[in-house]
């Protein structure tokens, strides 16, 4: 394998009027208020080689929203060759410049990602260049999250048939090399996951990360154009006066378990799309239905907030979580099948606990991610709310404080933040979402709105005020198979529901991913597919004919 070519430009010179641009960016940059760095950022030149530095210092920053507007408005609009190189230096190579490695390695990750979606710097050969630091796996390989970066960028379709094919062609030659490792760490085959995904991505094709199915492929269709992979748009379904949408994934393979359906709920105000690329790797286990946030303005008899004066607000409304369980238990018994798995993330997985609650017999299993026992006062959604403001770091405190929803000129919430709280909430926002501060997963949810798509609604729903969730007597334990997690790393974990929420299932395994926040699918992959395996193992629906019996 060849040493990674580097560009070589004459040595640039200074330019007095950039140089002052720098002079004003630094006033602003090395300021305390978060407001003027924020606006320092638009001060960086382009087109300027000895700007270079500064544009790093900013990708030094743990905050996301400053990476995103040095990302979106300069490293994305340079056409500068001599600087476009000068960044390139901290994407293929570990900076040398940065001794904390942490650091070095997120720059390097960030400034590649963005390198990516620069048309001008993402050419053939510097695509080329990009995939051949990532199958360097020497004692001079790169950090495993700026390899699986590159792979993740790869797999990426971006409507351009030949470098599309170019990039299957190298990453099949990684896959290869991986897969003759004798003795591959953990990391080795996270990477290994991520690049039978990427060549999924691209082709459509589900051969995982088998060398031989790929090489027999490639072989034979090398001169056909690809057909990525795309996901299967829901048809509206109304049932129980709730509108139900959302999508799947087709598969061509048999499943792990057939003709078994789990439907995954995502967090309040967030779309499916940051349960991607690992739902892709789960709709091979069973059939996955994601649903968009259901419409359930239509029930009867809905509990609607009051304003100051006690007023309903007649545009707004509470999830009605028992009808909602009977809208989703009423389509199962439409689709003819016994049982249905839930996956359901922080808010959203209370309608998952309601379901196991109402409706044990129709679920096979329910998997409860970063969630509380209940809402309301002295509950332990309030308590996770009321640990974030009393936290000594602005950003976390006041992403606490923005919770409390209050008019303008209010002693606590919303109504009493000024203009920088509010840019500490926006970046706490997504901050929270990674244990990893350098997380570009956690960046493109705060710069790509897809990440926030919501089903248009002429009402806006509300989480349940009043929901309780615990051991019943009246009940028992409830027997449903369930997986209850927690990454150590969320802001917003309160520890008592450890015990809360497990007490109240029969068998239940708690896992905690220390080394996560609030998406520990995607900080633990492989862990997380192993024990959504186990659990699979453990409801025994593998082994169970799922049609229900007319």
């Amino acid at each position: 394998m060849g040493a990674i070519t580097v560009a070589v430009h004459a040595a640039p010179k200074k330019d007095d009027a950039k140089e002052k641009e720098l002079a004003e960016f630094r006033k602003g940059w090395n300021d305390a208020n978060y407001l003027k760095k924020r606006d320092a950022i638009s001060l960086l030149p382009t087109g300027y080689e000895l700007g270079v530095p500064s544009t790093i210092e900013v990708m030094k920053s743990e905050e996301w929203l400053f990476r995103a507007i040095a990302i979106q408005e300069k490293i994305l609009n340079e056409t500068d060759a001599g600087t476009l190189d000068a960044l390139a230096a901290f994407a293929l190579e570990t900076p040398k410049s940065i001794p904390d490695k942490k650091i070095a390695a997120g720059v390097q990750e960030n400034v590649l990602f963005a390198l990516l979606q620069n048309k001008n710097w993402a050419t053939s050969e510097n695509w080329a260049r990009v995939l051949q630091m990532a199958r360097d796996g020497s004692k001079k390989a790169q950090p495993m999250k700026v390899r699986i970066r590159a792979v993740r960028e790869a797999g990426r379709w971006r409507d351009n048939q030949p470098q599309a094919k170019a990039n299957v062609a190298a990453l099949i030659e990684i896959l290869r090399e991986l897969d003759a490792l004798k003795k591959p760490t953990k990391d080795d085959l996270l990477l290994k996951w991520h690049v039978g995904d990427a060549l999924e991505s691209l082709t459509g094709e589900e051969h995982g990360d088998e060398i031989k199915a790929w090489d027999i492929w490639w072989g034979n269709n090398k001169d056909r154009d690809l057909t990525p992979r795309r996901a299967t748009k829901l048809a509206k379904e109304t049932v129980e006066d709730v509108d139900i949408e959302g999508h799947s994934f087709v598969r061509k393979k048999p499943r792990q378990v057939e003709n078994f359906e789990v439907l995954f709920l995502s967090d309040f105000g967030r779309s499916s799309q940051y349960w991607e690329p690992y739902a892709f790797e789960l709709n091979k286990m069973f059939s996955c239905t994601f649903v968009d946030l259901p419409d359930a303005s239509k029930v009867k008899g809905l509990k609607r907030p009051q304003d100051r004066n006690g007023n309903e607000i007649s545009n707004q409304y509470f999830y009605p979580l028992p009808q909602l369980v009977d809208a989703f238990d009423a389509r199962r018994e439409a689709a003819g099948q016994r049982k249905v798995g839930l996956v359901a993330h922080a808010v959203n997985a209370w309608v998952a606990m309601e379901y196991a609650r109402r409706k044990p017999d129709s679920l096979a299993f329910i998997v409860i991610i970063s969630t509380w026992a209940g809402s309301g006062d002295g509950k332990s959604f309030r308590k996770a709310i009321e640990q974030m403001r009393g936290n000594k770091n602005n950003i976390i405190r006041y992403f606490g404080e923005a919770h409390l929803n209050s008019p303008p000129g209010s002693r606590e919430g919303t109504g009493s933040m000024d203009e920088q709280q509010n840019l500490f909430a926006r970046i706490g926002g997504e901050k929270y979402m990674a244990a990893d501060p350098y997380s570009v997963d956690m960046l493109l949810y705060g710069m790509d709105q897809g990440y926030h798509a919501r089903q248009g609604q002429g009402q806006i729903a509300l989480a349940p005020s009043d929901f309780d969730f615990k051991f019943d007597s009246r009940l028992g334990a409830l027997k449903v198979p369930a997986l209850i997690i927690w990454g150590a790393q969320d802001w917003m974990f309160v520890k008592e529901d450890q015990k809360v929420i497990s007490q109240a299932f029969a068998k239940p395994t708690v896992s905690i991913y220390e080394n996560a926040a609030r998406t520990p699918w995607a900080e633990d992959p492989l862990r997380f597919f192993d024990e959504i395996r186990a659990l699979i193992d453990a409801s025994g629906i593998a082994k169970e004919d799922n049609k229900k019996k007319k």
